[in-house]
Protein backbone atom coordinates (compact mmCIF):
# COMPACT_ATOMS: atom_id res chain seq x y z
CA UNK A 1 0.00 0.00 0.00
CA UNK A 2 1.43 3.80 -1.12
CA UNK A 3 -0.18 5.38 0.85
CA UNK A 4 -0.63 5.60 4.95
CA UNK A 5 -4.44 6.47 6.75
CA UNK A 6 -3.68 8.28 9.68
CA UNK A 7 -6.91 8.65 11.82
CA UNK A 8 -5.87 12.31 13.32
CA UNK A 9 -7.52 15.58 12.32
CA UNK A 10 -5.40 17.73 9.80
CA UNK A 11 -6.42 20.84 11.83
CA UNK A 12 -3.52 19.38 14.78
CA UNK A 13 -1.27 19.61 11.81
CA UNK A 14 -1.04 23.10 10.78
CA UNK A 15 1.32 24.39 13.08
CA UNK A 16 3.48 27.49 11.84
CA UNK A 17 5.85 25.95 9.37
CA UNK A 18 9.83 26.55 9.46
CA UNK A 19 11.67 26.16 6.51
CA UNK A 20 14.59 27.47 4.87
CA UNK A 21 14.86 31.63 5.08
CA UNK A 22 14.82 31.88 1.39
CA UNK A 23 12.14 34.56 -0.49
CA UNK A 24 10.14 31.83 -2.35
CA UNK A 25 8.61 33.08 -5.88
CA UNK A 26 4.29 33.27 -5.69
CA UNK A 27 3.40 29.82 -6.43
CA UNK A 28 -0.37 28.35 -7.70
CA UNK A 29 -2.61 26.93 -5.99
CA UNK A 30 -5.94 25.75 -8.05
CA UNK A 31 -9.35 23.94 -7.03
CA UNK A 32 -11.48 22.40 -9.39
CA UNK A 33 -14.42 20.55 -8.27
CA UNK A 34 -17.29 18.81 -10.79
CA UNK A 35 -20.35 18.59 -8.14
CA UNK A 36 -23.51 16.45 -8.67
CA UNK A 37 -26.26 17.02 -6.87
CA UNK A 38 -27.60 13.55 -6.14
CA UNK A 39 -30.69 14.08 -3.42
CA UNK A 40 -33.69 12.85 -5.12
CA UNK A 41 -36.66 15.29 -3.98
CA UNK A 42 -34.98 17.97 -3.01
CA UNK A 43 -33.72 21.45 -4.89
CA UNK A 44 -31.26 23.61 -3.86
CA UNK A 45 -30.12 27.32 -5.30
CA UNK A 46 -26.91 27.90 -3.13
CA UNK A 47 -23.76 26.33 -3.02
CA UNK A 48 -20.82 27.50 -0.56
CA UNK A 49 -17.54 26.71 -0.39
CA UNK A 50 -15.05 27.42 2.58
CA UNK A 51 -11.51 26.09 3.55
CA UNK A 52 -8.06 27.26 5.09
CA UNK A 53 -4.55 28.61 3.04
CA UNK A 54 -1.67 29.35 3.80
CA UNK A 55 1.14 32.01 2.52
CA UNK A 56 3.71 33.05 4.08
CA UNK A 57 6.43 36.28 4.21
CA UNK A 58 3.22 38.45 5.54
CA UNK A 59 1.99 38.00 1.47
CA UNK A 60 -1.54 37.12 1.79
CA UNK A 61 -3.33 34.87 -0.52
CA UNK A 62 -4.29 36.51 -3.96
CA UNK A 63 -7.27 35.48 -5.42
CA UNK A 64 -6.61 35.30 -9.46
CA UNK A 65 -9.69 33.87 -11.02
CA UNK A 66 -12.96 32.45 -9.68
CA UNK A 67 -15.32 29.88 -11.80
CA UNK A 68 -18.76 28.73 -12.11
CA UNK A 69 -21.36 27.09 -14.20
CA UNK A 70 -23.76 24.43 -14.34
CA UNK A 71 -25.91 21.72 -16.03
CA UNK A 72 -28.07 23.50 -18.50
CA UNK A 73 -31.56 24.17 -16.63
CA UNK A 74 -29.85 24.89 -13.65
CA UNK A 75 -30.35 28.63 -14.01
CA UNK A 76 -27.75 30.89 -14.53
CA UNK A 77 -24.34 30.77 -11.19
CA UNK A 78 -23.09 33.50 -10.01
CA UNK A 79 -20.10 34.70 -7.28
CA UNK A 80 -22.09 36.36 -4.74
CA UNK A 81 -19.43 36.83 -2.21
CA UNK A 82 -16.06 35.60 -1.45
CA UNK A 83 -13.81 36.75 1.70
CA UNK A 84 -10.53 36.15 3.13
CA UNK A 85 -10.31 36.66 7.00
CA UNK A 86 -6.31 36.39 8.25
CA UNK A 87 -6.57 33.54 11.02
CA UNK A 88 -2.94 33.88 12.16
CA UNK A 89 0.54 34.94 10.70
CA UNK A 90 0.75 32.69 7.86
CA UNK A 91 -3.02 31.43 7.34
CA UNK A 92 -6.03 32.57 5.87
CA UNK A 93 -9.95 31.45 6.08
CA UNK A 94 -11.53 31.39 2.51
CA UNK A 95 -15.47 31.25 1.69
CA UNK A 96 -16.87 31.63 -1.94
CA UNK A 97 -20.43 31.68 -2.08
CA UNK A 98 -22.28 30.69 -5.23
CA UNK A 99 -25.96 31.28 -6.42
CA UNK A 100 -28.22 30.58 -8.88
CA UNK A 101 -31.58 32.59 -10.75
CA UNK A 102 -32.85 28.72 -10.91
CA UNK A 103 -32.83 25.75 -9.42
CA UNK A 104 -31.02 22.16 -9.09
CA UNK A 105 -32.33 19.07 -8.85
CA UNK A 106 -32.02 15.42 -8.78
CA UNK A 107 -28.75 14.12 -11.51
CA UNK A 108 -27.44 17.63 -12.10
CA UNK A 109 -24.64 19.53 -11.51
CA UNK A 110 -21.88 22.17 -11.29
CA UNK A 111 -18.38 23.19 -11.43
CA UNK A 112 -16.82 25.51 -9.83
CA UNK A 113 -12.88 26.45 -9.80
CA UNK A 114 -10.31 28.73 -7.37
CA UNK A 115 -7.07 30.36 -8.19
CA UNK A 116 -5.19 31.54 -5.93
CA UNK A 117 -1.40 32.83 -5.74
CA UNK A 118 0.45 32.57 -2.15
CA UNK A 119 3.77 32.40 -1.30
CA UNK A 120 6.13 29.44 0.04
CA UNK A 121 3.34 26.98 0.76
CA UNK A 122 0.82 25.01 -1.30
CA UNK A 123 -2.00 24.17 1.53
CA UNK A 124 -5.77 24.11 0.93
CA UNK A 125 -7.14 22.51 4.02
CA UNK A 126 -10.52 22.35 6.63
CA UNK A 127 -12.45 22.37 2.90
CA UNK A 128 -15.73 22.33 3.03
CA UNK A 129 -19.01 22.40 0.31
CA UNK A 130 -22.44 22.34 1.11
CA UNK A 131 -25.72 23.01 -0.86
CA UNK A 132 -28.75 25.64 0.53
CA UNK A 133 -31.99 26.42 -0.76
CA UNK A 134 -32.45 29.99 -0.33
CA UNK A 135 -29.72 30.57 2.26
CA UNK A 136 -31.02 27.20 4.40
CA UNK A 137 -28.79 23.73 4.51
CA UNK A 138 -30.81 21.61 2.80
CA UNK A 139 -30.49 17.81 5.38
CA UNK A 140 -30.75 14.88 3.11
CA UNK A 141 -29.50 13.15 6.28
CA UNK A 142 -32.15 14.60 8.91
CA UNK A 143 -32.15 17.17 11.19
CA UNK A 144 -30.02 14.94 13.71
CA UNK A 145 -27.53 14.72 10.14
CA UNK A 146 -24.93 16.78 8.37
CA UNK A 147 -26.25 19.45 6.48
CA UNK A 148 -25.89 19.11 2.47
CA UNK A 149 -22.32 18.55 2.52
CA UNK A 150 -20.85 17.42 -0.88
CA UNK A 151 -17.40 15.05 -1.14
CA UNK A 152 -14.68 17.91 -1.72
CA UNK A 153 -11.21 16.89 -0.08
CA UNK A 154 -8.09 19.05 1.22
CA UNK A 155 -4.44 19.00 -0.15
CA UNK A 156 -1.30 19.28 0.80
CA UNK A 157 1.51 19.03 -2.15
CA UNK A 158 5.03 19.24 -0.02
CA UNK A 159 7.72 19.83 -2.20
CA UNK A 160 10.00 20.79 1.21
CA UNK A 161 9.61 17.35 2.90
CA UNK A 162 8.09 18.73 5.93
CA UNK A 163 6.07 16.17 6.29
CA UNK A 164 7.79 13.45 5.35
CA UNK A 165 11.68 14.92 5.82
CA UNK A 166 13.98 14.61 2.69
CA UNK A 167 10.68 13.52 0.24
CA UNK A 168 7.78 15.36 -1.26
CA UNK A 169 4.64 14.08 -0.02
CA UNK A 170 0.84 14.67 -1.44
CA UNK A 171 -1.23 14.83 1.38
CA UNK A 172 -5.19 14.43 1.02
CA UNK A 173 -7.48 15.32 4.23
CA UNK A 174 -11.09 14.90 4.29
CA UNK A 175 -12.69 17.57 6.85
CA UNK A 176 -15.91 16.94 6.16
CA UNK A 177 -18.73 15.32 8.27
CA UNK A 178 -19.08 11.88 6.85
CA UNK A 179 -16.72 9.58 5.27
CA UNK A 180 -15.47 9.79 1.65
CA UNK A 181 -14.24 7.65 -0.93
CA UNK A 182 -11.91 8.15 -3.37
CA UNK A 183 -11.57 5.35 -6.07
CA UNK A 184 -9.99 7.08 -9.00
CA UNK A 185 -6.73 9.52 -8.76
CA UNK A 186 -3.90 10.06 -11.03
CA UNK A 187 -1.02 12.77 -11.14
CA UNK A 188 0.86 14.33 -13.46
CA UNK A 189 4.14 16.90 -14.00
CA UNK A 190 3.53 20.08 -16.34
CA UNK A 191 6.21 22.75 -17.17
CA UNK A 192 3.30 25.12 -17.90
CA UNK A 193 0.61 26.94 -15.89
CA UNK A 194 -2.77 25.36 -16.68
CA UNK A 195 -5.61 28.25 -17.02
CA UNK A 196 -8.41 27.37 -14.70
CA UNK A 197 -11.03 27.43 -17.56
CA UNK A 198 -9.40 24.18 -18.75
CA UNK A 199 -9.09 21.98 -15.14
CA UNK A 200 -12.20 20.63 -16.23
CA UNK A 201 -13.07 17.35 -18.27
CA UNK A 202 -12.84 19.01 -21.68
CA UNK A 203 -9.23 20.55 -21.07
CA UNK A 204 -7.29 17.99 -18.59
CA UNK A 205 -9.70 14.65 -18.97
CA UNK A 206 -11.42 12.28 -16.54
CA UNK A 207 -8.88 9.30 -14.89
CA UNK A 208 -7.55 7.13 -17.71
CA UNK A 209 -7.95 9.36 -20.69
CA UNK A 210 -5.90 11.38 -22.60
CA UNK A 211 -6.50 15.16 -21.57
CA UNK A 212 -8.20 16.17 -24.70
CA UNK A 213 -6.69 20.04 -24.49
CA UNK A 214 -3.02 18.58 -23.18
CA UNK A 215 -2.38 15.55 -25.25
CA UNK A 216 1.56 14.85 -24.15
CA UNK A 217 0.81 14.84 -20.69
CA UNK A 218 1.68 11.38 -18.86
CA UNK A 219 -0.62 10.36 -15.78
CA UNK A 220 -0.04 8.34 -13.54
CA UNK A 221 -2.24 6.44 -11.17
CA UNK A 222 -1.91 6.16 -7.80
CA UNK A 223 -2.51 2.34 -6.33
CA UNK A 224 -3.40 1.77 -3.15
CA UNK A 225 -5.63 4.32 -2.13
CA UNK A 226 -7.23 3.75 0.82
CA UNK A 227 -11.16 2.23 0.50
CA UNK A 228 -12.89 5.03 2.70
CA UNK A 229 -11.47 8.01 4.03
CA UNK A 230 -13.04 8.61 7.31
CA UNK A 231 -14.32 12.06 8.91
CA UNK A 232 -11.23 14.38 10.02
CA UNK A 233 -8.59 12.17 8.40
CA UNK A 234 -5.88 11.84 5.71
CA UNK A 235 -3.42 9.89 4.00
CA UNK A 236 0.02 10.11 2.44
CA UNK A 237 0.85 10.05 -1.18
CA UNK A 238 4.65 9.56 -1.13
CA UNK A 239 5.70 10.78 -4.63
CA UNK A 240 9.03 9.20 -4.76
CA UNK A 241 6.77 5.90 -4.68
CA UNK A 242 5.68 6.59 -8.37
CA UNK A 243 8.39 8.49 -10.24
CA UNK A 244 7.18 12.14 -9.32
CA UNK A 245 9.03 14.73 -8.86
CA UNK A 246 8.28 18.15 -8.79
CA UNK A 247 10.95 20.26 -10.11
CA UNK A 248 11.13 23.98 -8.92
CA UNK A 249 9.38 26.11 -11.53
CA UNK A 250 6.77 23.22 -12.68
CA UNK A 251 3.15 21.98 -11.75
CA UNK A 252 1.98 19.11 -10.06
CA UNK A 253 -1.29 18.31 -11.49
CA UNK A 254 -4.15 16.17 -9.92
CA UNK A 255 -7.23 14.89 -10.94
CA UNK A 256 -9.68 12.05 -9.49
CA UNK A 257 -13.17 10.83 -8.22
CA UNK A 258 -14.67 11.78 -4.93
CA UNK A 259 -17.79 10.14 -3.31
CA UNK A 260 -19.58 10.66 -0.12
CA UNK A 261 -20.04 7.53 1.57
CA UNK A 262 -23.19 7.48 3.52
CA UNK A 263 -25.45 10.10 0.91
CA UNK A 264 -28.60 8.41 0.27
CA UNK A 265 -28.00 8.76 -3.55
CA UNK A 266 -24.32 8.22 -2.94
CA UNK A 267 -23.61 11.84 -4.01
CA UNK A 268 -20.21 11.98 -6.14
CA UNK A 269 -17.71 14.16 -8.51
CA UNK A 270 -14.67 14.44 -10.34
CA UNK A 271 -11.87 17.02 -9.19
CA UNK A 272 -8.98 18.34 -10.68
CA UNK A 273 -5.88 20.00 -8.71
CA UNK A 274 -3.08 22.40 -9.77
CA UNK A 275 0.01 23.14 -7.13
CA UNK A 276 3.01 24.97 -8.67
CA UNK A 277 6.26 24.16 -7.03
CA UNK A 278 8.16 26.26 -4.64
CA UNK A 279 11.30 27.72 -5.91
CA UNK A 280 13.73 26.54 -3.12
CA UNK A 281 15.52 23.39 -2.29
CA UNK A 282 14.67 21.82 1.24
CA UNK A 283 17.55 22.34 3.32
CA UNK A 284 18.63 20.06 5.92
CA UNK A 285 16.55 21.34 9.06
CA UNK A 286 12.93 22.22 9.28
CA UNK A 287 10.77 22.76 12.41
CA UNK A 288 7.23 23.93 13.22
CA UNK A 289 6.39 26.49 15.75
CA UNK A 290 3.49 27.38 17.52
CA UNK A 291 2.00 29.69 20.14
CA UNK A 292 -1.31 29.21 22.05
CA UNK A 293 -3.22 31.54 22.60
CA UNK A 294 -2.44 34.00 19.75
CA UNK A 295 -4.05 36.79 22.12
CA UNK A 296 -5.61 37.13 25.60
CA UNK A 297 -6.01 39.89 28.77
CA UNK A 298 -3.24 40.01 31.09
CA UNK A 299 -2.26 38.18 32.58
CA UNK A 300 -2.51 35.03 31.05
CA UNK A 301 0.04 32.12 30.02
CA UNK A 302 0.86 30.78 26.88
CA UNK A 303 2.27 27.98 25.55
CA UNK A 304 4.97 27.39 23.20
CA UNK A 305 5.54 23.85 21.22
CA UNK A 306 8.86 23.94 18.84
CA UNK A 307 9.59 20.73 17.00
CA UNK A 308 13.21 20.84 15.01
CA UNK A 309 13.28 17.92 12.20
CA UNK A 310 16.67 16.64 10.56
CA UNK A 311 15.95 15.91 6.90
CA UNK A 312 19.17 14.86 6.13
CA UNK A 313 19.09 11.02 5.63
CA UNK A 314 22.85 10.11 5.31
CA UNK A 315 24.40 12.10 7.90
CA UNK A 316 24.40 10.14 11.09
CA UNK A 317 23.22 13.23 12.92
CA UNK A 318 22.82 16.97 12.60
CA UNK A 319 23.57 19.59 14.79
CA UNK A 320 20.45 22.17 14.94
CA UNK A 321 21.10 25.21 17.52
CA UNK A 322 17.62 27.29 18.00
CA UNK A 323 17.29 30.91 19.73
CA UNK A 324 14.32 32.60 20.89
CA UNK A 325 14.37 36.74 20.47
CA UNK A 326 11.33 38.62 21.46
CA UNK A 327 10.29 42.05 20.90
CA UNK A 328 7.51 43.38 23.36
CA UNK A 329 4.54 45.51 23.12
CA UNK A 330 6.26 48.38 24.17
CA UNK A 331 9.55 48.32 21.62
CA UNK A 332 11.97 46.45 24.17
CA UNK A 333 14.08 44.03 22.67
CA UNK A 334 15.30 40.61 24.38
CA UNK A 335 17.59 38.78 22.53
CA UNK A 336 18.37 35.00 22.97
CA UNK A 337 15.88 35.14 25.37
CA UNK A 338 15.77 31.19 25.46
CA UNK A 339 18.40 29.24 23.21
CA UNK A 340 20.09 25.91 22.94
CA UNK A 341 21.27 22.67 20.24
CA UNK A 342 20.28 19.18 20.26
CA UNK A 343 22.01 16.70 18.15
CA UNK A 344 19.05 14.66 15.99
CA UNK A 345 19.28 11.52 14.18
CA UNK A 346 18.42 10.99 10.23
CA UNK A 347 15.05 11.61 9.89
CA UNK A 348 14.34 11.94 13.34
CA UNK A 349 13.16 15.10 14.82
CA UNK A 350 13.24 16.69 18.37
CA UNK A 351 10.25 18.14 20.78
CA UNK A 352 9.93 20.53 23.07
CA UNK A 353 7.24 22.85 25.08
CA UNK A 354 7.00 25.29 27.26
CA UNK A 355 4.59 27.91 29.29
CA UNK A 356 4.77 31.67 29.63
CA UNK A 357 2.94 34.11 31.38
CA UNK A 358 3.12 37.40 30.19
CA UNK A 359 2.38 39.65 33.06
CA UNK A 360 0.02 42.59 33.84
CA UNK A 361 2.84 45.64 32.97
CA UNK A 362 2.56 47.99 30.28
CA UNK A 363 5.85 46.11 28.64
CA UNK A 364 3.95 43.58 27.04
CA UNK A 365 0.79 45.51 26.29
CA UNK A 366 -0.25 45.06 22.39
CA UNK A 367 1.90 42.54 19.70
CA UNK A 368 4.31 41.01 21.42
CA UNK A 369 6.93 39.34 18.59
CA UNK A 370 8.25 35.99 19.35
CA UNK A 371 11.31 35.09 16.45
CA UNK A 372 12.76 31.55 16.16
CA UNK A 373 15.82 31.43 14.65
CA UNK A 374 17.25 28.35 13.81
CA UNK A 375 20.87 27.19 12.09
CA UNK A 376 22.24 23.86 11.27
CA UNK A 377 25.74 23.69 13.40
CA UNK A 378 27.13 20.03 12.62
CA UNK A 379 30.44 20.06 13.18
CA UNK A 380 32.99 18.53 10.89
CA UNK A 381 33.66 15.50 9.91
CA UNK A 382 29.84 15.18 8.95
CA UNK A 383 29.52 18.84 7.58
CA UNK A 384 31.82 17.87 5.14
CA UNK A 385 31.34 15.59 1.83
CA UNK A 386 29.73 13.38 0.90
CA UNK A 387 27.85 14.42 3.78
CA UNK A 388 25.75 18.02 3.33
CA UNK A 389 27.66 21.21 4.55
CA UNK A 390 26.33 22.78 7.65
CA UNK A 391 24.96 26.03 7.61
CA UNK A 392 21.21 26.12 6.65
CA UNK A 393 19.09 28.55 8.68
CA UNK A 394 15.61 29.26 8.96
CA UNK A 395 13.19 32.12 10.69
CA UNK A 396 9.66 32.82 11.70
CA UNK A 397 7.60 34.57 13.76
CA UNK A 398 4.72 34.67 15.97
CA UNK A 399 2.57 37.77 17.42
CA UNK A 400 0.65 37.53 20.66
CA UNK A 401 -1.37 40.33 21.12
CA UNK A 402 -2.13 41.14 24.64
CA UNK A 403 -4.57 43.19 26.14
CA UNK A 404 -4.68 45.10 29.22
Amino acid sequence: MKGVLVRLAFLLLLSIALTPAVQAELVTVALNDDVHFDYDGMYANDFHIEGSIRSANGIPPQMMDIMIFGDPGTGNWTVSNHTMVQLGPEEWWITVDFVTDGYISFCQWIHFGIDLLVDDYNIIADLRGWWTLDGVPIQPWGPSGPVGEVPVTGFWADDRGVIRPGFETLRISNDTGLPIIMPQLELSICSEMVPLEDMFVTGLGRPGEPSPLYPDLEWTPVDGLPGIIPPDSFFDVFLEDFGIDIPPGQFLLMRGQQLMDGAVSGDWGWFWEQHGATSATPGTISATYEILPLSGNLPFQIQHQLELFNNDSITPARRVAARLDVATGNGTFYGNWRRGFTNIAPGDSFYTQWPTTLPASPVVIGDNIFMISAEDVTPAPYNQPPYPASGDTAAVSVTVTASP
